[in-house]
């Protein structure tokens, strides 16, 4: 028994061993295992009389609780072996009689199984930590070549950051030598790619700046409807050739607003695009402008399909996106944009009825310096 035991491949044939040739070697004998790596205990029954009743569920938690139950239970004698290897104590191997005394030929039997059975238990931890230790290993082996290849990644996209801000600046140096030669009749246009293109510059350098974790936003107190007014010019190939749709300015004079011109113009384009993108059908654009004590406001309003209440909550999530050509990028970088202001986007919205963005950027304090012209006190209302 004991080479059979030293030669089972595994634990189901140890102990299938062991449970077969304990009825023959230990006649009338009860034997349990009481193991202790487990959270309460575990007590396993390897043989036993024919009279021989279940252990109770928490005869595992402690031996000495164990024997006496063994004791109250009609076992005349009782044994414990204790299970030893590597300087471990792993728990019990129990010998219970009802009647005849455990002799020594008993007790010098469960002095050799009791060693194996240790290393038996022994071994299969260590088998089990090994793996859970593999499969540890392996999770973050997938992580780092995950975290490598964001790595090579992000390393790219910097260095085409960089390469398209030259691009970007020959745009700029050949729109600033055309403007010199235009006509009065293309200046405005001119100006706009000029701002376009030195825009796309600032958010080149927002990118870059990732790598070093800082990102230096230059604040000014802003107007806000003069950044609608850049906006809508910024976006005019995407509604001036649809006959579709109307647009309308309800621009109000309102006090100066704290902010970034470059990230409050990339917000507002991609709020007057979102809008554009749902209104398939045509429809009214609107822009308007208010405010309170504490912030400016400039609300992107369309009369497209809406947007249901689950989705509102999606929305500015990243990647999460309403229409099926969205990347679902755009509001979440642009309510990103926002909070870092000290600012807000929300939206208002109901299925068929259109939705309502509302950007809300805090008011300058005074003295500071106001990018962009005044505009007229009344409230300015056009429409193409």
């Amino acid at each position: 028994m004991l080479n059979a035991l030293a030669e089972a491949p595994d634990s189901r044939a140890f102990f299938a061993v062991l449970c077969r040739a304990l009825p023959r070697r230990l006649p009338a004998t009860r034997v349990d295992l009481l193991v202790r790596d487990w959270a309460d205990g575990m007590c396993l029954p390897l043989a036993g009389d024919a009279d021989a009743p279940d252990a109770p569920a928490d005869a595992g938690q402690d031996a000495n609780v164990f024997a006496e139950w063994l004791a109250g239970s009609g076992y005349a004698s009782v044994a414990m072996q204790p299970l030893n290897a590597a300087g471990q104590h792993l728990g019990w191997l129990v010998l219970a009689r009802r009647t005849a005394a455990l002799g020594a030929d008993a007790l010098a039997l469960a002095g050799q199984i009791a060693p194996l059975v240790a290393l038996r238990l022994l071994h299969d931890r260590s088998r089990d930590e090994v793996a859970a230790r593999d499969d540890a290993i392996a999770a973050l082996e997938r992580q780092l070549r995950s975290h490598e290849e964001l790595r090579l990644r992000a390393t790219m996209a910097i260095g085409t950051a960089h390469d398209i801000g030259n691009l970007l600046a020959a745009v700029v140096g050949h729109a600033q030598m055309v403007q010199r030669e235009a006509p009065s009749a293309l200046q405005r246009d001119l100006q706009t790619i000029l701002r376009a293109a030195r825009d796309g510059n600032v958010l080149l350098r927002r990118l870059i700046a990732l790598k070093s974790g800082v990102h230096a936003v230059a604040m000014q107190a802003l107007s806000l409807p003069v950044l609608a007014r850049d906006a809508v010019d910024l976006t005019r190939p995407f509604w001036d050739a649809r006959q579709d749709i109307m647009l309308r300015l309800q621009l109000q004079p309102v006090p100066p607003v704290r902010g970034s011109a470059a990230d409050a113009r990339e917000v507002l384009v991609n709020l007057i695009l979102n809008a554009i993108g749902a209104m398939p059908g045509g429809g009214v654009l609107i822009l308007r402008s208010f405010s309170d004590d504490t912030y400016g406001y400039l609300e992107v309003i369309d009369t497209g399909q809406g947007i249901a209440p689950e989705q509102q909550s999606r929305i500015f999530q990243t990647l999460a996106s309403s229409r099926e050509e969205g990347h679902g990028l755009g509001l979440s970088i642009s309510r990103a944009l926002a909070e870092s202001h000290g600012g807000m986007l929300t939206v208002r919205s109901a299925p068929g009825e259109g939705a309502t963005f509302t950007l809300a950027l805090p008011l300058a304090q005074p003295g500071e310096r106001t990018l962009g012209e005044p505009v007229a006190a009344a409230a300015t209302r056009a429409a193409w």
